[in-house]
């Protein structure tokens, strides 16, 4: 026998074990590109979900809200008590989420739900002290990762003795 080169059942293995890692190398590949993917979206979403509670907690806690009306399909005038107005609203024409200044795209994938807004009462509350909350509720998800929850939760504590909130 002739040793000098390779017998043809050699390379059937060698080129099926070769196929093999190919195949497991780019199913890999593509597994880890969706995963990024996945992150990658789940990063912009708490990124919004994070600016936007920041400019409502931001207002909430520098100022006084006197009043909430209603302006049309999930849109919201806040009133305040030192003579400012923010609107909070997602737009849907346009395909855009506003507070007062602050305005960002819902991209196609974003599911952004109906605004919430609602007060309530701790009960009876002794003194001149908090005694009521208003809850502002903005339901935001992804409809590729709908397994998860990006809504925004925004809590204002309010005396409402002092400080009542008409709506």
């Amino acid at each position: 026998m002739n040793n000098r080169g390779f017998s043809v059942v050699e390379l059937i293995v060698a080129f099926s074990l070769a196929t093999i890692m190919i195949f497991v190398v780019s199913e890999l590949t593509i597994f880890l590109r969706a995963e990024y993917n996945k992150i990658n979206i789940r990063s912009e979403m708490v990124l919004k979900q994070a600016i936007i509670l920041d400019k409502i907690a931001h207002d909430f806690n520098n100022k006084q809200v006197a009043s909430v009306n209603t302006c049309g399909d999930n849109c919201f005038e806040i009133d305040f008590y030192e003579h400012d107005m923010k609107v909070l609203m997602i737009d849907e024409e346009e395909d855009i989420f506003r507070y007062g200044n602050y305005a960002t795209e819902i991209k196609e994938e974003m599911i952004f739900g109906t605004i919430v807004i609602e007060s309530e009462a701790y009960g009876s509350v002794a003194g001149n002290k908090i005694d009521s909350f208003l809850k502002i509720r903005i339901p935001i998800s992804h409809e590729y990762d709908s397994d998860k929850n990006f809504d925004v939760l925004a809590i204002y504590q309010y005396n409402s003795s002092s400080y009542p909130i008409s709506f």
